[in-house]
């Protein structure tokens, strides 16, 4: 025993000793750097648009310590273990992630709506083992869930990407490392070979894959892969560094500070990220881990060694991990999920959120990691890493299945227009309004209802079933439906904000005998000219828009052509080019309707109304907010179109003052902007009476 504890102690002493030999204060104040420029850039702060290059920061780092540690082994000894390098990483991140995700699975269950429960446990289940920023890159091609609050450990979504490399690159070293043995070449410049194709192929996908599915192109490791690359490629590089002047070497080290700062003052998310545009940040830390030990005291290590710095760099890790889940429940707790928090909100949580990473750091990161029966067998290391995964799962599977499953597929409503059937069916949504639904007390908020239709759990999946052309594509998808053979041929053209109107245009297409057509592309106004979507040209909707207008005006021309669409603006600027779409229809004898911009909540009404059964009162918000701003491009554009009619039914989505959440027993909306197939039902006669004779 006594032993035992002998070597033990030595060789943490030689740990000790070796780690302190290979520190670099720049490394520090290059990890504080990063994780203030996340914090505050999370937290609101608007002088910090590019805040968000902090994670990029993060890679090149961990790209360089990491291939500086497998390089080291293999020139040491002709070999890399992968067991000890998973056994170290197993000791670094896991007793930290595993305390952040387990305390944000209780915070969810005491504190945020059951609603999100199933999401939030399937988030933690793959955070936990390291895939969730492939989870986050379908759901940000999904236009349905655009709308959806955050998820409280999307930020894992970066450890992921790092993770994800770290499976593979120990191996691709031991690969080449048993190659260099065969052919006597040297192992460094054949790593550097590997690192480098990597490098080049994925930044080269990095560029494609932003320009045409940037939201993807975010999340997915492959965009990534090259900033790690990048980082490994320096400190393969270190050697040769070394030897460059000082005053060059400072002068890369200051050159490559300015550019992290920089980018982090001037760059916005309107650039589409990561890309080229990457390259800014993530060179410029490549200069100053490059020049470092060259440029000593002539750096910025001067100033990354302060006190402050380096302790903010050492908790790093355990700040990263925990300030998201603190601001994103933290926020729901202060806000009841009815707005955003405010700027001082967010500093306040963000500042916060320091306490528990420091705790974490303090009585679980250090602790478990320099404890000796971890430390010293490579066999606990790992079993602490399936324990880790084994139990985020355990706690993301316990908390989804806590809560009520969303309904699969969408919800149809056994909803049957009651308003002009003279029958004793039971009047619903909109039908209980009056003819004049302006302050109509039937609309006004009540605090709970003794029914309501969709459930809470369906008002999410109540939408039309339509098939649509999605985000990132041009291809047209027709939606038929009505009577095919009528020659009263009804089209309606436009975004999501037009689907919402095809349960209702159903109903009239059945009792009027008409034929409807749909044509729907998420995101993509009908508009003729450029349009824009996340500061850049939406080319897969224009492209769109063009096969939709040459289209029909090649064919027979449709008795009538509806549209509507989301507004951009409050004050109409993009009438003129909706105008310009729909004028050639009305040249051409075409009754056209523009449908005006329905209210928008701003808040998701499913969620809400799920949390606030006996106060729903708290989801109303008030109409100067949600409705009188908005449709001002279609009611320009109806101007600008000879013989074009404008149809406002907003007095019938929100008749008073305060807008309701659940009228008539119907919920008015599934999200924070689109109205439920079931209300858009009950508005149908009211519909029938605005559209012009056919």
């Amino acid at each position: 025993m006594t032993t035992t504890v002998t070597r033990t102690r030595r060789s943490n002493k030689a740990d000790s000793r070796t780690r302190a030999s290979q520190f670099r204060p720049d490394i520090e104040g290059l990890r504080a750097i990063a994780v203030l420029f996340v914090l505050v850039w999370h937290a609101g702060i608007s002088w910090l648009p590019g805040g968000f290059v902090g994670v990029d920061v993060f890679f090149v780092v961990s790209g360089f310590l990491m291939t500086s540690i497998l390089h080291r082994e293999m020139v040491n000894k002709s070999t890399v273990s992968v067991k000890n390098f998973y056994a170290r990483r197993a000791r670094r991140l896991i007793p930290a992630s595993l305390a952040t995700l387990v305390f944000t699975g209780i915070a969810t269950y005491l504190i945020l709506p059951q609603t999100r429960w199933w999401d939030i446990g399937l988030d933690i289940a793959s955070a936990g083992s390291y895939i969730v920023n492939w989870r986050l890159a379908e759901r940000s091609v999904d236009y349905l869930s655009e709308n959806s609050a955050p998820s409280p450990v999307q930020h894992f979504w970066s450890l992921s990407v790092e993770e994800q490399f770290y499976i593979f690159w120990p191996i691709l070293i031991i690969a080449i490392a048993w190659m260099v043995k065969k052919i006597h070449g040297n192992a460094t410049r054949w790593v550097f070979g590997a690192l480098s194709i990597i490098a080049i192929g994925s930044l080269a996908w990095s560029v494609y894959l932003t320009n045409s599915d940037p939201g993807r192109a975010y999340f997915v490791s492959t965009t990534r892969l090259w900033e790690l690359a990048l980082g490994g490629l320096v400190a393969l590089s270190i050697p040769l560094a070394a030897k460059l002047p000082t005053a060059a070497a400072a002068a890369m080290s200051w050159l490559g500070v300015v550019g992290i700062l920089g980018t982090g003052l001037l760059l916005t998310t309107a650039v589409p990220f990561p890309g080229s545009i990457a390259l800014i940040p993530t060179v410029s830390t490549a200069l100053v881990l490059a020049s470092g030990p060259a440029a000593g005291t002539a750096g910025p290590v001067r100033i990354f060694s302060n006190r402050t710095i380096q302790w903010i760099g050492g908790c790093s890790y355990s700040m990263y991990l925990w300030h998201w889940p603190v601001l994103v429940i933290g926020g729901y707790f202060i806000t009841d999920g009815l707005r955003e928090t405010t700027v001082t909100e967010g500093i306040t949580l963000v500042a916060l959120s320091i306490l528990p990473a420091w705790l974490s750091l303090k009585m679980i990161e250090n602790p478990v990691r320099d404890a000796a029966r971890i430390k010293d067998s490579v066999k606990n290391s790992l079993y602490l890493a399936f324990f880790g995964i084994a139990a985020c799962l355990i706690v993301g599977m316990i908390l989804s299945l806590a809560g009520p499953r969303p309904a699969t597929g969408t919800y149809v409503s056994q909803y049957a227009p009651a308003g002009n059937s003279m029958t004793d069916a039971k009047l619903m949504g909109a039908e209980v309004l009056a003819p004049l639904p302006r302050d109509d007390a039937n609309g006004a908020p009540v605090e709970s209802v003794a029914e309501m239709v969709p459930s809470p759990a369906q008002i999410r999946t109540d939408y039309d079933r339509c098939p649509v052309s999605r985000i990132d594509s041009a291809e047209v998808v027709a939606c038929e439906l009505g009577n095919r053979t009528s020659p009263k041929r009804i089209v309606l053209v436009g975004d999501s904000h037009a689907q919402q109107w095809i349960p209702s245009l159903t109903l009239l297409a059945d009792r009027e005998n008409w034929s409807l057509t749909a044509y729907i592309h998420d995101a993509c106004p009908f508009k003729s000219g450029t349009v824009l979507r996340d500061g850049k040209p939406y080319v897969d909707c224009m492209t769109w828009n063009r096969e939709i207008s040459d289209r029909l005006l090649a064919g027979p021309m449709p008795t009538m052509l509806l549209t509507s669409s989301m507004g951009t603006g409050t004050d109409g600027s993009g009438s003129n080019a909706i105008a310009a779409a729909l004028q050639p229809f009305a040249d051409k004898g075409a009754k056209v309707v523009l449908i005006r911009d329905t209210p928008k909540p701003g808040i998701d009404q499913g969620e809400c109304i799920s949390a606030n059964l006996k106060q729903l009162t708290k989801c109303a918000r008030p109409r100067s907010e949600t409705s009188d701003a908005l449709g001002r491009e279609q009611i320009a554009a109806s101007q600008a179109v000879g013989g074009s009619v404008l149809v406002d039914l907003n007095d019938a989505i929100c008749p008073t003052d305060q807008c309701a959440a659940v009228i008539g027993g119907v919920a008015v909306y599934r999200d924070s902007n689109h109205i439920t197939s079931t209300y858009a039902r009950t508005l149908s006669s009211r519909l029938l009476e605005q559209l012009p004779q056919i």
